[in-house]
């Protein structure tokens, strides 16, 4: 059972910054009830406030799966759609 970890660097369209906490707010709490999730943490680079990390962590790529299946997740991918200013950049550690 290996860790599984996750960052993501998201850009957002300049003057939704504040739409985007407010959608990822919900999902963070989420995440942290989840059984597997061992932290989920976004922050925000002060030079571009467009942009976003977003770091998680799981117990392994079972829980990661689980998140990603969980209604809540689901919600937030179709509604930070129109918010992004280009693709997710994903990496799994």
């Amino acid at each position: 059972m290996k860790q599984k970890n996750v960052l993501a660097k998201v850009r957002i369209v300049k003057g939704k910054e504040n739409e985007y906490l407010s959608l990822v707010s919900p999902l963070i709490e989420a995440a942290k009830t989840e059984s597997g999730n061992l932290s989920y943490n976004v922050y925000r680079n002060v030079e571009n406030p467009s942009e976003f990390i977003v770091y998680e962590e799981y117990i392994n790529d079972e829980a990661f799966s689980a998140h990603c299946n969980t209604p809540a997740f689901h919600d937030f991918v179709q509604q930070v759609k129109p918010l992004l200013d280009g693709e997710i950049d994903i990496r799994q550690f």
